[in-house]
């Protein structure tokens, strides 16, 4: 968390960093009852003035230290979260600053950079930064140039203590700490275990032959360290060489590492490119499928409510069927119950036309009886008026014969008279009978008549009306089976009229979008040769720039051979040079020797002649070093051109794979897209 802290300062909280640290400086000082340092005060001015020191640094070097002020520095520093380099060189700190210096460590994870040369820390001091470096996690550099740590064995054991147990520590300097060969087997063991450090500097020690082969048997191991400076060890330069094999193979495969990572992280950014390119197109894509989606949902939603609709109408006619073959049912009932009423009318008037007939006849026959009867009747009528005229003729004879008397006379006639009226009154006595059975008859016929016509005409007039209601039910019927057909073929037909207008307008939005995808891919795939064309001239121009890099490369290396030359030459002469004012240098002394109180004038001359050979002697070393450096910085830049079109190559590859790759996937996507679409578009 506080090295969060530390990388979230800003600059415009520096003027207020400083203010505050200033102030906790000083409050610590007054706590401690000393005054504080002049040279700090001045190094962390109010106005922000340390930001002139790159990296964040609170460079307090060659300030002396005491160890009051040391302690209220220390205390100042332990909640600061500002300072990410603490530059403590020729602080005359000792063992216990650096104690103090260690502690703070423990706890401060800003800090990342220490230097503490030049400060006479040995085995106490040495072991202080050992349990530093057991708990620090941000500690990268730590100097320690010109110091005692390997005075005592004890001291670099707990310093490599330390070592063993870090993760964070990059670069170690220990030059001119009188570091022996019993210390390098402690180094050694660091060399094998720890993953991080990759700059050892052990120049000036007395390592020896026996701990420069302890370091090349731990560098057989050791595949991280890249750079370790063993100059004045007096170590063989075969073991020397052997060394710098093994570290340039550290160091290639530090740079193959570095090539890995890097590529890694532009493959990663490429997929990350293309992906959210892919995750852009898929999201592109989605709403165009939700979109469809949608849009099939609707007229899924309107076929289902159509659907509705004519399962409604279907219902409906199946109802108004149900009532019309309910209604045909009925009438067919009614029909056949009138057929039957019709049948048993005719029946019973074929009876009563029988009956009648039978009745008629029978009157006819009794008709005719009487009539027989009647004839009779007259005839006996006639036989009695004959008999009468015949009576009357005897009479008339009577009377002619006037002879029988008048009492037979009058006794036949009133005998006679009583005949004719038991006969006339038998005859109406009959008469009346058969006129009585003859109206009896006719009353009885016209009564079953009248009553089988009033059954017929109920039974008529009830058939009709049913009839009646049967054929209005059937027309009504009818009517319901005919409109509900209207409204169901008027519905299917706006049905069908939207289902085809809808279909159409589909079928007319697939073919534009079809289009558009035409166009977006053929714009796409132009798109994509351009881009390809672009890579090809890409291609070329990196072909060129290789072809470039190679005479540079060239260029360099014919550089590099000639500022080796001439670093060569330089040695060369800088070595006449130092033999030639060594030898001046030995005259001078000898004359000095004769001449030891000749005169201040000659103490000068040996003094100029003295800072003379150390000035040549530090000429040398710094253009020894530069040349050093320029023939480094050649060999970088030879590096990093090899590695510029390694990596141009391995980046041209790659973008060509991923180009192909997402045209794969795009013309897939599209495919995808395609068969959806049509595949909606059939189920449309």
């Amino acid at each position: 968390n506080n090295t969060q802290e530390c990388d979230n300062n800003n600059s415009p909280t520096t003027t207020h960093t400083m203010e505050a640290f200033r102030s906790r400086y000083t409050a610590c000082c007054r706590e401690l009852l000393v005054d504080p340092s002049p040279f700090v005060l001045s190094r962390v001015s109010a106005d922000g003035s340390p930001a002139e020191t790159p990296g964040r640094a609170l460079d307090l070097t060659s300030a002396s230290m005491t160890p009051t002020l040391c302690k209220a520095l220390v205390h100042a520093l332990r909640s600061d979260t500002y300072f990410q380099q603490l530059l403590l060189s020729d602080t005359l700190l000792g063992d216990e600053g650096c104690a103090m210096v260690a502690v703070l460590l423990q706890k401060n994870c800003c800090i990342s950079v220490l230097k503490l040369d030049q400060n006479n820390i040995r085995a106490f001091g040495a072991r202080s930064l050992g349990e530093m470096l057991k708990v620090n996690s941000t500690i990268e550099g730590l100097t320690l140039e010109w110091n005692g740590i390997g005075v005592q064995d004890d001291g670099m054991q707990s310093l490599c203590a330390g070592l063993l147990a870090n993760n964070s520590l990059k670069s170690l300097d220990l030059r001119s700490n009188q570091i022996c060969a019993q210390s390098a087997a402690h180094l050694a063991c660091v060399l094998k275990t720890n993953p991080t450090l990759r700059s050892l500097d052990l120049r000036w020690n007395n390592l020896g032959t026996l701990g420069g082969r302890t370091l090349l048997a731990a560098l057989q191991v050791n595949q991280t360290l890249t750079t370790l400076s063993l100059d004045g060890n007096h170590i063989p330069d075969d073991i020397l060489r052997a060394i710098e094999a093994l570290l340039a193979r550290n160091q290639s495969a530090m740079m193959a590492r570095d090539d890995e990572r890097l590529r890694t992280a532009c493959v990663n950014q490429e997929l990350q490119e293309v992906v959210q390119t892919s995750q852009g197109q898929v999201a592109e894509l989605e709403s165009k499928l939700a979109e469809q989606a949608q849009s099939i949902a609707f007229q899924e939603e309107e076929k289902r409510a159509t659907d509705r609709v004519v399962t409604q109408l279907r219902q409906d006619v199946q109802d108004l069927e149900t009532r019309l073959a309910a209604a045909n049912d009925s009438r067919a009932a009614a029909e056949l119950q009138l057929t039957d009423m019709s049948h048993l009318v005719v029946h019973q008037k074929e009876e009563t036309t029988k009956a009648v007939e039978s009745t008629r006849q029978a009157l006819t026959a009794t008709i005719e009886e009487l009539r027989e009867q009647l004839g009779q009747l007259k005839t006996g009528l006639e036989a009695s008026e004959a008999e009468l005229s015949e009576a009357l003729m005897r009479q008339r004879t009577a009377e002619r014969e006037r002879s029988l008397s008048q009492d037979e006379l009058a006794g036949a006639t009133a005998m006679q008279q009583r005949k004719y009226a038991q006969f006339q009154e038998q005859l109406d006595v009959q008469e009346a009978a058969h006129k009585a059975i003859l109206q009896k008859a006719e009353t009885s016929f016209l009564q079953r008549l009248a009553e089988q016509e009033q059954r017929s005409s109920a039974t008529e007039s009830d058939l009709r009306e049913r009839l009646r209601l049967a054929e209005d039910g059937l027309a009504s019927a009818r009517t319901d089976v005919g409109r509900a057909k209207e409204a169901a073929r008027v519905s299917l037909d706006e049905l069908r009229s939207s289902l085809e207008s809808a279909h159409a307008r589909e079928v007319s939005r697939l073919r534009e979008e079809m289009a558009t995808l035409r166009q977006e891919q053929s714009a796409k795939v132009a798109v994509l040769e351009r881009d390809v064309a672009g890579l090809r001239v890409q291609l070329d121009d990196t072909k060129q720039a290789n072809v470039e890099l190679k005479a540079q490369t060239q260029h360099a290396a014919d550089k590099t051979q000639l500022v080796e030359q001439e670093l060569g030459r330089l040695r060369t002469d800088k070595d006449r040079e130092i033999t030639r004012l060594n030898q001046e240098l030995g005259d001078a002394r000898a004359q000095v020797l004769v001449a030891a109180e000749a005169s201040k004038h000659d103490a000068a001359t040996i003094a100029s002649l003295q800072a003379q050979v150390e000035a040549q002697g530090r000429e040398k070393q710094a253009l020894e070093k530069q040349h050093r450096d320029e023939l480094a910085a050649v060999r970088r830049e030879v590096e990093d051109v090899r590695r510029a079109e390694q990596k141009n190559a391995r980046r041209l590859e790659m973008a060509r794979e991923a180009e192909i790759r997402r045209v794969g996937e795009l013309q897939q996507c599209i495919g995808t897209y395609v068969a959806k679409t049509r595949e909606g578009s059939v189920h449309a």
